[in-house]
């Protein structure tokens, strides 16, 4: 996929001056032209069979994740758009200092996320299992209430101590 990504984008960015269009569609064309590759190479690894009771339980399984999946991809993206139509160069400001922030709290929570499925996995069977799920969600929700309070109480000392003199 690298090797067929850097042909074309180099001749769209510096041959056909495409620029950042031109990145992309490299990337496009790329990442096509990977994915044909390894079907192609991979044709005799793999066979189109489904076995309905699997099915079953896969779908049964995750089809709950997909809200949650959507609205993580949702909340990623959504800024972007935010951004480019609604706001003023000085809301872009206020923008990033509020970001710098949050990326604290995601990384926290991307811990929790990554934590949690394991434990659920590997002790699915136990018959406690839902009690200790409640008991992790509300030393959780806790921390977190805790945290957003710490948050409110200083936030002109957090303004502070993410920006510069000028942006106060």
């Amino acid at each position: 996929t690298s090797v067929m990504t850097i042909g074309p984008t180099i001749l769209l960015v510096l041959l056909l001056d495409q620029g950042v269009n031109g990145v992309i569609t490299g990337q496009m064309i790329g990442n096509l032209s990977g994915s044909a590759l390894a079907v192609f190479l991979g044709r005799k690894s793999y066979s189109f069979q489904i076995d309905w009771a699997k099915l079953r339980t896969m779908l049964m399984f995750s089809i709950p994740l997909v809200p949650s999946n959507v609205g993580s991809l949702v909340m990623v993206y959504i800024n972007r758009v935010a951004i480019n139509t609604l706001m003023s160069l000085a809301d872009v400001g206020i923008y990033g200092v509020a970001y710098r922030v949050t990326s604290i709290i995601e990384v926290i929570m991307m811990g929790f996320r990554t934590a949690l499925p394991p434990l659920i996995y590997d002790n699915f069977e136990k018959q406690d299992t839902p009690k200790e799920i409640v008991r992790i969600f509300n030393y959780f929700a806790s921390f977190s209430l805790l945290f957003i309070l710490f948050l409110s109480l200083f936030s002109d000392e957090i303004v502070h101590i993410f920006t510069h003199p000028a942006y106060y």
